[in-house]
């Protein structure tokens, strides 16, 4: 149990922090860009949304279970049940009670109810009663009677949990969890248990291992699909289904059915069909399928859709007959009934006493009489709460000024009134208030300026032109170092002139200009040139550009075209090359991967920055837990992805670890009165700032004091050495570092040149802080300077008088050439001018070496081939509190230092001058870092991975120390979103926005499950089309609708597998019966010694002919209308399974091959390590499970990946954990993702793909391809004839390429790597052509006006290409090896190892192009009324992307299950087609083409509304990592230009945000009248709420204007609010113009009034 939460005053830190964040990342030098960069974050109200308060209703509550048994309803028997699990006298819920009914009275069900109310009870308990019926009959013998299916382990674990509370007091009914996690034997299963559950004694009727439930199968039989998979292939779990206890099964239960969608549903449909055919094949299963998120497209059409589903994916009967209870399979839950007339009213005070912890609760019982629920029930301001959030979630700030209009402490107010319903509890243990708060924080595009006559516009959407001026508008960032702005752009050439424009390409190489109004020359830093690695000499050059039409001319005199709007030129430098990563500013010298930043927040640092910030809002555990990590607090971060959530974990250990580092040495400085006066030297700062780590419980208890020393060393030397100046202590003025002064006095050199002392030694301290910066710096003890924590200059820095070595990285004090130059010679040449002294910087800077030397700063560092060389000796440093030293800052780079010498800025190439600076107090503090260091709560943090490539058990011994409180942070991908219990959970964060409203309502939902207080849920919204149109309307996510899932079962691809899985089923249990078995694929590919084939390979004589069992099996398991296309009636079927086996077994004896002669190798080097390791990959590779390994191959059903995966091959690698991987990816994403020169995480290590894996005997089939550089054809062909025209427009085609597809996966290089801080690279180039349309399904018109309309033919079968390019010109690929990496401009390359085996190789490389091709559904769209054009390409292709998003948010798919390109029909006209990702279809492009009304109108809302200008586009609307490649032809303007014409409107056409957000919460009855009045611009209502003296529910309501609107026929109610004041209109008789009319009669039409 923890302490309470504040969400709304969390909720405003983290948006702040954010904003500061932002702040912090772009610190531009230019003063008034500064300023407006930081206006603009400060008043944007579009980085967060929310919080939004959201209640979860009460639930109606219904009969007593032991009502039920006195109704004959329940066997009398059931009693025996009685206990805390299954308490029979505590009311069910309505929907719990009429599920049971319905349930014993032998109905299907569909149980759709929210999180949390009890649907495992609906199931559970009339299955319950089924066998205790069983048992007073007599008939209770061994045999499944229910299997209850689960979408995942942790799912099944978490309701173990309940089966043994529930059946604790029922020894006869026995269950068993059966999955990968089930040991075999039972000895082992016991040992397992007692150490998963110390202290919890076994029940005996709970079968814990798989030789126990094969003896005597168990009653309840819990498992998952992919496991249910296996136990109908193995004959060892035959005794399940078939022989002596067949003939039991009576119920299928699957929970949380709406993850079984599209292709899964598929898969899992098919799955059932095959065990009903095994199981109960003349009799039917009672099935049962439950969810939280089985809403459908509308409140009419739910049941039917609910019930076409559940038929589909059961192959069973379920109805639903209006008006007919009894023949009703959908129960949905029942709400409590309108609440009754509030009797009192807490006060102010009141509320805010009662809401303290620890407060006397029993008080409310006295106020309001009853039960302290029942006084809080009937209590005013909890009833209006209630009643304002009765339609969904309600943004915190208008709940405020409802309930406490213009009250300062309104906020304040509504915390204590949630936190105090929340722990009221009433006698069945539900909370009054059930409530939950979300916040929203997104991603940035970037940060555009435009130039007007007032000063710099910054603008944080994208935009070209400034839509008030007309002038330019360019992306800007600064550098890291100095702050130099410097654009980013193309050159344009026009009118033989060239202009600087913005880029429309959003991560390609750009242009790039420097802002520099100052005259000095570019500076290029010796010592940033020694250290960097690759940098080029070329300066850039010195032009104007015109800041109002970007005309870029060589003399301020240029002139620009009349057209040009004005606004002046700006002095600029141009880089003569492009980079989409700028690593050099020519204002500094500062040499660097990524000197300069640009706002663009991306998927790790800015989620990382708001979960710290939340994290520190937690509150510190009250119970056992507090002695934990963190004090007890605790996160759940989920991502969908599970690179994602693998990367997240590390990431976020290494940066909040960073922080809480500094803040500990912040703390070791400040530490009044024993330290904050002192100057430490670096030894005694480690040894206090150990403390303070130690005092915080930084370390693990069994950490040595040699461990932390070493760590702490570290953090104080990366502190000194740090690269991130704008970052660190010293650069924020919180620790000045100083040399220490001898006793001795300065030679009077320094004083002749007029310095004072302590200007002589800011001189001296200033020169030796950049030697220091670069690395040059002696180290405390066991620090390893190799170490991540130091890069770049995570190397042996050392330095000399004169003469830099790049290669054994020595640089110089003086510049080594009279044509080089260095911070130093440069800072030394402005305080001679500032001092008036005509010398030779380079002289004085030599004197200055000398005194340095001879004082002994500097330590030898042994080098016999480098000569003396030294570095600077970190003893002679002093470190102290920068709260009590002088600060100055640069008044134009702003650059803070603690050495001042006659004002002269140290930035090399800044001409500004130094003045006082006072640090600002943390509370006003604008600066990120710098709060963070000096405020945040020394909380330590371990966040671990949680995802599915951990092993089952590592994933659960992390679940079980999570909940513990060992491990307090973890890293998820889908693993905890379906209803596990993770303990007191007080918040989440999604670090992106979740596909579907389910999954967002699921995840939610892991939060405030047992807490006494609301919970806050934070999402952040990444860059991407999908997560910033649900982020501007919110409410979508929260509460939106929720599609009922689509199950096609006529994809024959899938099918397919199945069949396969029927055969192979059979095959092994004709083998079993023979007294053979293979449970690795070792034995089951390759021959025996007695010269025989390999059991695969004697598939073929069993399968010929196909017998009986398994023929009559496909007939009943795979659906008739497939039959022809899987080859049911003509065995075809079997060709292709003994075909695939051919190709698997080729592969084992290649590797097979391969490792014994790798280890004959090795053993002959007589390295006999290697080959040990070698033999144990080998046993690796053969033990590997069959099964798994069959699947993994496309043999058998793969329920994660539906066809086509392949895999990258790691179990070659040096790694030990490289043979315990299974990286595996669908073939059109693995060609992108596995592609050679890509990277991925998996098992803690960074692992890049190095080549297409080989298999003896067999080649990858290579097709020819062409493009047509005019309409974009695509042609495919194994030969095609050169120099044929395109059929569409008569151009000539590209040249000829080579395709090749890797269907046999990928290698991985044999030397992987460590996580870093930056993501894993990869490269995403390449397209999805229509080979072929394929057949037609159907047709669905949309007309538009003037005779133009939209046509949308639904087809099947077509033929789609996906082609992967590398960086543009495909691959090499070594013929004989495999080898290959991205092709490039330059020489083909000469040499490459073999991936596998690290020898070298001179194999002949080609030049390919990775490709897949297949087939599936499509929806293809053709415009009437539309004369193609050339020049209109990129109109169509922004409505290709307009239609896709439209087609995504409208219907609620997923993004990566449909894709789309541009195609021609057949009669050569222009066509847009959508199609699924799935081979074979997953029902998604059916539906879009059906729904064709709705997805152009989502398509016109895509583009109609969004931050960025309409002559763009940005992430927020059309652009998407995948299509980069076409950025540059994406524009909203351009979709537009297509869709307006047909005069439709998008659902939210016309209406601001705020009106489009309130038209998804509406009932269906009233949307078109809302969306009238949101384009007519009033007030935005209030929709769903309560109003009047009785609670009355109203559909819209205006309650300040007292107009509210209605649905049905209710004069009580009519009466009742016109009594209390309103004007009553009612749906289907109000038109707007009477609405507009009566808000206008109250002074108050519109937003503004």
């Amino acid at each position: 149990m923890a302490a309470r939460l504040d969400p709304l005053e969390t909720s405003k830190q983290i948006e702040a922090t954010y904003k500061r964040y932002l702040k912090t990342l772009l610190a531009p030098s230019d003063r008034a860009i500064a300023e407006a960069f930081d206006e603009a974050i400060n008043s944007t109200t579009l980085l967060a949304k929310g919080p939004l308060l959201e209640l979860t209703p009460p639930y109606q509550n219904g009969a007593t279970l032991r009502g039920l048994i006195g109704e004959g309803v329940l066997h009398e028997a059931f009693a025996s049940l009685d206990s805390h699990a299954v308490p029979l006298d505590r009311p069910l819920y309505v929907h719990q009670e009429t599920a049971i009914r319905k349930l014993v009275g032998g109905r299907n069900l569909v149980v759709s109810t929210g999180t949390g109310s009890g649907k495992t009870e609906s199931f559970l308990l009339p299955i319950l009663d089924a066998l205790i019926r069983e048992r007073a009959a007599g008939t209770l013998g061994p045999g499944v009677r229910a299997l209850f299916l689960y979408p995942m382990n942790a799912l099944a674990n978490d309701q173990l949990k309940r089966l043994r509370a529930a059946l604790s007091v029922l020894p006869d009914i026995t269950f068993g969890r059966y999955t990968g996690e089930t040991l075999e034997y039972a000895k082992d299963a016991e040992s397992d248990f007692r150490a998963l559950n110390p202290g919890e004694k076994r029940l005996p009727n709970e079968l814990l291992s798989r030789e126990e439930m094969r003896r005597t199968p168990p009653h309840i039989l819990m498992t998952n699909y992919a496991m249910l998979e296996y136990l109908l292939l193995r004959p060892a779990d035959i005794d399940l289904f078939d022989g002596p206890h067949a003939g039991t099964w009576r119920f299928l239960v699957l929970d949380e059915a709406h993850v079984y969608d599209g292709a899964q549903g598929s898969e899992v449909a098919l799955l059932l069909r095959r065990l009903r055919q095994r199981v109960a094949p003349e009799t039917n299963l009672q099935c049962v399928a439950t969810s939280a998120s089985l809403e459908g497209s509308s409140a009419e059409a739910a049941p039917q859709e609910a019930m076409t589903f559940a038929n589909r994916l059961f192959d069973a009967k379920f109805e639903f007959v209006p008006g007919d209870t009894h023949r009703q399979d959908l129960v949905k839950p029942t709400r409590q009934e309108r609440r009754s007339r509030p009797t009192w009213k807490l006060d102010d005070d009141q509320l805010l006493r009662l809401a303290e912890p620890g407060a006397d609760l029993a008080q409310l019982a006295g106020l309001g009489g009853g039960s302290c629920s029942e006084a809080l029930h009937a209590e005013e301001t909890i009833t209006d709460l209630k009643a304002a959030l009765v339609a969904g979630p309600v943004e915190a700030r208008v709940l405020q000024r409802r309930l406490w209009p213009d009250s300062p402490e309104a906020a304040k107010r509504l915390e204590a009134l949630v936190a105090l319903g929340s722990r009221v509890l009433d006698d069945v243990g539900n909370p009054v208030l059930s409530a939950r708060y979300h916040l929203f924080v997104r991603a940035t595009e970037g940060a555009f300026v435009s130039f007007s006559e007032s000063g710099p516009r910054i603008f944080l959407g994208r935009h070209e032109i400034d839509p008030d001026t007309g002038r330019a508008v360019f992306e800007f960032g600064t550098c890291q170092r100095c702050g130099a702005v410097h654009l980013a752009g193309d050159v344009e050439h026009k009118d033989k002139k060239q202009y600087f424009v913005p880029s429309t390409r959003n991560d390609a190489a750009v242009k790039w200009l420097v802002l520099t109004d100052g005259d000095a020359d570019t500076t290029v830093d010796e010592d940033e040139v020694t250290l960097s690695e690759g940098h080029s000499q070329t300066d850039p050059t010195v032009r104007y550009l015109c800041v109002g039409c970007g005309l870029l001319s060589d003399s301020s005199s240029g002139s620009c075209a009349p057209s040009c709007p004005g606004g002046g030129l700006r002095r600029v430098r141009e880089h003569k090359a492009t980079a989409a990563v700028m690593s050099r500013c020519t204002e500094c010298g500062a040499l660097a991967r990524q000197v300069i930043r640009r706002l663009r927040t991306d998927v790790n640092a800015a989620p990382a920055v708001i979960t710290t910030a939340l994290y520190q809002e937690l509150p510190i555990a009250e119970d056992e837990t507090a002695d934990q990590v963190g004090g007890g607090r605790k996160l759940l971060m989920f991502s969908d992805s599970r690179q994602a959530a693998a990367f997240a974990a590390p990431y976020l250990n290494r940066t909040y670890g960073r922080l809480l580092e500094r803040r500990y040495i912040t703390q070791a400085l400040q530490d009044p009165p024993k330290y904050a006066d002192d100057e430490h030297s670096l030894e005694d700062l480690a040894i206090i700032a150990k403390k303070k780590a130690e005092q915080a419980g930084h370390f693990d208890e069994h950490a040595g004091s040699a461990f932390k020393n070493r760590a702490v060393n570290e953090w104080v030397m990366g502190e000194l050495i740090t690269m991130e100046v704008r970052q660190s202590l010293e650069g924020l003025g919180l620790m000045r570092v100083s040399l220490k002064r001898p006793a001795d006095a300065l030679p009077k050199a320094f004083a002749s040149l007029g310095l004072t002392e302590d200007e002589a030694w800011s001189l001296l301290d200033e020169l030796v802080r950049t030697v220091r910066m670069q690395g040059a710096l002696s180290l405390l003890d066991d620090v390893d300077i190799k170490a991540e924590r130091f890069a770049p200059r995570n190397a042996r820095i050392r330095l000399r008088y004169k003469g830099s070595d790049q290669k054994k990285k020595i640089i110089s004090w003086v510049p080594s050439a009279a044509s080089s130059t260095n911070s130093r010679i440069r800072y030394l040449a402005k305080v001679l001018a500032a001092l008036g002294v005509d010398a030779q910087p380079e002289a004085i800077l030599e004197g200055c070496w000398k005194y340095l030397e001879s004082q002994k700063f500097f330590v030898i560092d042994p080098d016999a081939r480098s000569g003396t060389v030294y570095q600077l000796d970190q003893r002679k440093l002093l470190a102290k509190n920068g709260l009590d030293c002088d600060w100055y800052q640069c008044n134009r780079c702003r650059r803070i230092t603690a050495f001042s010498v006659r004002d002269v800025c140290p930035t090399a190439n800044c001409d500004g001058q130094l003045q006082r600076y006072e640090l600002p107090n943390s509370g006003v503090d604008t600066n990120h870092y710098r709060v963070a260091y000096e405020t945040m709560a020394t909380a330590p943090m371990d966040a671990e991975e949680h995802t599915a490539q951990l092993s089952p058990r590592k994933a659960a011994e992390i679940q079980q120390d999570f909940v513990a409180g060992r491990v307090n942070v973890l890293s998820c991908s889908t693993t905890f979103e379906l209803g596990v219990d993770v303990g007191d959970l007080q918040s989440v964060v999604m670090r992106n926005m979740p596909p579907k409203t389910a999954n967002y309502v699921q995840r939610a939902g892991r939060a405030g499950r047992r807490s006494e207080s609301a919970a806050l849920v934070l999402t952040y919204a990444k860059r991407a089309s999908h997560d910033l149109a649900k982020y501007q309307y919110p409410q979508t996510m929260i509460a939106g609708q929720m599609r009922i899932p689509w199950v096609p079962i006529d994809n024959a691809m899938i099918a397919r597998r199945h069949a396969y899985s029927i055969a192979m089923a059979a095959y092994f249990r004709h083998s079993f019966e023979q007294g053979l078995t293979w449970q690795e694929v070792g034995e089951f590919f390759l021959p025996g010694g007695d010269g025989q084939d390999s059991p695969a390979a004697r598939v073929q004589s069993f399968l010929n002919p196909v017998p009986a069992g398994v023929k009559a099996a496909l007939q009943a398991a795979i659906p008739e209308a497939i039959h022809s296309d899987v080859g049911v009636h003509d065995d075809s079927w079997v060709d292709r399974l003994v075909d695939l086996l051919d190709k698997v077994e080729r592969e084992v004896a290649g590797d097979n091959k391969l490792f014994n002669e790798l280890i004959a190798v090795a053993a002959g080097e007589e390295n006999y390590r290697r080959a040990d390791r070698l033999k144990k990959t080998l046993e690796t590779i053969k033990k590997r499970k069959l099964i798994g390994f069959l699947a993994n191959r496309n043999i058998l059903p793969k329920y994660g990946f539906p066809v086509d995966t392949v895999d990258l091959n790691t179990l070659h690698c040096a790694e030990p954990i490289g043979a315990r991987l299974r990286l595996e990816r669908n073939l059109s994403l693995a060609i992108y993702d596995y592609a050679p020169g890509n990277q991925v995480v998996a098992g803690g290590k960074v692992w890049m793909s190095r080549g297409l894996k080989q298999v003896p005997g067999r080649e990858l089939v290579r097709r020819q391809y062409r493009i047509c550089q005019q309409c974009k054809r695509y042609e495919s062909g194994h030969v095609l004839e050169a120099g044929s025209p395109c059929p569409t427009c008569g151009e000539s085609f590209g040249a000829i390429r080579t395709v090749v597809v890797p269907e046999f996966g990928f290698v991985a290089d044999r030397r992987a790597t460590e996580v870093g801080t930056s993501p894993p690279s990869r490269t995403w180039n390449g397209a999805t052509y229509v080979e072929d349309v394929g057949e037609e399904i159907d047709t669905f018109t949309l007309s538009g006006a003037a005779g133009t309309a939209v046509e949308a033919r639904a087809g099947t079968r077509a033929t789609l290409a996906v082609i992967s390019e590398g960086l543009g010109t495909g691959y090499y690929v070594c013929e004989w090896c495999g080898w290959a990496d991205a092709a490039g401009k330059g020489a083909w390359p000469k040499n490459h190892e073999r991936p596998q085996s690290g020898n070298g190789c001179t194999g002949p490389l080609e030049r390919l192009t990775l490709g897949h091709r297949y087939q599936s559904d499509v929806a293809e769209f053709t415009f009437k009324g539309f004369q193609y054009q050339d020049a209109d390409e990129s109109n169509w292709r922004s409505t290709l992307y307009a239609m896709l998003e439209g087609a995504s948010v409208a219907l609620e798919i997923s993004r990566d299950d449909i894709d789309g390109a541009l195609a021609w029909t057949s009669d050569n006209r222009r066509s847009i087609v959508l199609f699924d990702t799935v081979p074979g279809g997953a029902g998604a492009a059916k539906k879009i083409a059906e729904n064709i009304d709705l997805v152009v109108r989502a398509a016109i809302d895509r583009v109609a509304q969004c931050d960025c200008g309409p002559e763009t586009s940005c992430y927020g609307c059309l652009r998407s990592y995948r299509n980069a490649s076409f950025h540059d032809q994406l524009s909203r303007n351009g979709a537009l230009a297509l869709l307006e014409p047909l005069g439709l409107l998008g659902i939210r056409s016309g209406m601001s945000e705020a009106w489009g957000g309130l038209i998804d919460l509406a009932a269906e009855t009233v949307k078109a009248l809302l969306s009238e009045l949101g384009r007519r611009g009033l007030a935005e209502p209030e929709i769903g709420i309560e109003l009047g003296k009785y609670y009355w529910p109203v559909e819209v309501a205006w309650p300040l204007q007292r107009v509210v609107i209605v649905d049905g026929d209710d004069e009580e109610r009519n009466q009742s609010l016109a009594a209390d004041g309103f004007a009553v209109f009612h749906v289907g008789v109000t038109d707007a113009d009477e609405i507009e009319m009566a808000l206008a009669e109250t002074g108050s039409p519109n937003r503004d009034g």
